[in-house]
């Protein structure tokens, strides 16, 4: 029974020859652990890296915000030296998406109710059109809510898309009730004449294009699961859009056009009176081009055949993908070299890369680059990656880069041509860096020789 770790050294393994064999003599034990396997460099220091992911059910940005809470309370208990760094934070990508989808919805509700101004040349109908869209979207919401559905960039893509065909129901209810006004009709039955006179051509269309976003049902794969949300959103968008031109238009017009003159209370004004001059000139040179068209039917299937023609090449030249690229500032980049290659030699062929990155990509748009050698020590953190790091010659460099960089395509078109050149034996290709749900967090002791592996480190990093 040792009393120490040393003692394990004297114990008696063979008798030869009238001599002991000793532990000792065939190996070492001392106090350590498995052989390193890991190595991450933050900036060319030793580090540890610790990743972050989500559940499927979980939002991203929740679990983001959750992160950095807990590190505001280690970053205080951490001892001087110790510095805790986020990288390469998905929810940015997240919550830039949102914004743009809403930045895009915005955008094409102003310029829709402008051109319901510029043709109508009433503000009271431009507002009336304009209550109509977020009536339609918030009803949509309820019933995706009731559907188990959360709200997430494709269902908000989906209604940035309904946006401009929303406005169609109530924009022809109030235009008809426009035209029957100005034919002599009182208000009130200009109203009711002109919200049924179009009730079946209406629906008929809005079914339609309803249609057309519901066959999505019947796609299979990923793409199912993608996709179905979006065209739900705009189907039951374009439906409640319809009920509301039906009942609620109707009731706002009654209301809202009392005050206003036929024609539209801005229909006497200079700036309608111009726009009317030049939209009835466009009128007639539409008119001259439809009548040279239908005196020359050969014109229309022409163009149509060599359009499609044209088509057809295109669809054999234009790139795939299977889904659309996003410029995140971040370049995942998978390395592996030769075979039977140690940790160590690893090491330095990633610092080369890592140089040779450094030429490629200015340090006005880098922000840092991060290293992730070989594979866990504990078998089980295999559960949490992409399965693409296989041994201690294999790895991925993170770069982030700064707000503002040049095209993230760019840089990696770039690298595709200089790495291969310069290190011929090693295998490069790239990686969705911004289609990852994950948060990585890095420590490093500052001005330290710690070398110890992510999964073999002592908590001095987190």
């Amino acid at each position: 029974m040792p009393l120490s770790i040393a003692d394990l050294n004297n114990i008696p393994v063979k008798y030869v020859n009238g001599q002991t064999v000793f532990l000792k003599d065939v190996g070492q034990v001392h106090d350590g652990w498995a052989v390193q396997q890991n190595i991450v460099r933050n900036d060319g220091r030793r580090s540890v890296l610790l990743s972050v992911l989500k559940n499927g059910n979980a939002s991203t940005v929740a679990v983001v915000n959750g992160v950095r809470k807990v590190l505001e309370t280690a970053r205080k208990a951490a001892p001087p030296g110790l510095g805790i760094n986020e990288l390469f934070d998905q929810s940015k990508l997240v919550t830039a998406s949102i914004a743009g989808v809403l930045r895009e919805g915005a955008i094409a509700a102003g310029l829709t109710g402008l051109m319901i101004l510029l043709f109508l040349g009433s503000w009271r109908s431009t507002l009336i059109v304009l209550i109509s869209i977020p009536l339609s979207i918030l009803t949509s919401i309820v019933i995706l809510y009731f559907m188990g559905h959360t709200l997430n960039t494709m269902i908000l893509g989906g209604m940035a898309l309904a946006v401009g065909i929303l406005v169609d129901d109530s924009t022809v209810t109030i235009e008809n009730t426009h035209r029957l006004r100005s034919s002599g009709m009182s208000l009130a039955a200009a109203t009711l004449h002109g919200s049924a006179g179009i009730a079946v051509p209406t629906l008929v269309s809005t079914l339609a294009i309803s249609c057309v976003f519901t066959s999505v049902v019947f796609l299979e794969g990923p793409a199912k699961f993608l996709f179905t949300p979006l065209g739900f959103a705009v189907v039951f968008a374009m439906l409640a859009s319809y009920v509301l031109s039906r009942t609620l238009t109707p009731v706002i017009i009654g209301l809202l056009l009392k005050g206003e003159h036929n024609g539209g209370a801005g229909g006497s004004s200079n700036w309608f009176a111009r726009f009317e001059r030049g939209f009835e000139l466009f009128r007639r040179g539409y008119v001259r081009v439809l009548t040279m068209l239908l005196k020359r039917r050969w014109i229309v299937p022409v163009v149509a055949g060599l359009m499609l023609a044209l088509g057809g090449v295109m669809f054999l030249l234009v790139g795939r993908d299977f889904f659309p690229a996003i410029d995140g500032g971040q370049i995942k980049l998978h390395v592996r070299a030769p075979a039977a290659t140690r940790i160590e030699a690893t090491e330095r062929i990633f610092q080369e890369i890592e140089d040779k990155i450094r030429e490629v990509i200015p340090a006005g748009d880098r922000d840092l680059i991060v290293d992730d050698i070989g594979v866990p020590q504990r078998s089980y953190n295999l559960a949490f990656t992409d399965g693409s790091t296989i041994n201690v010659n294999d790895g991925v460099i993170m770069v982030s880069l700064k707000e503002g960089h040049a095209p993230t395509a760019e840089y990696e078109r770039r690298l595709r041509k200089v790495l291969p050149a310069a290190f011929p034996s090693v295998t490069f290709y790239f990686q969705a860096a911004d289609r990852s749900h994950k948060s990585s967090i890095s420590g490093c002791r500052r001005r330290s020789t710690f070398k110890s592996s992510v999964a073999t480190a002592p908590p001095i990093c987190a």
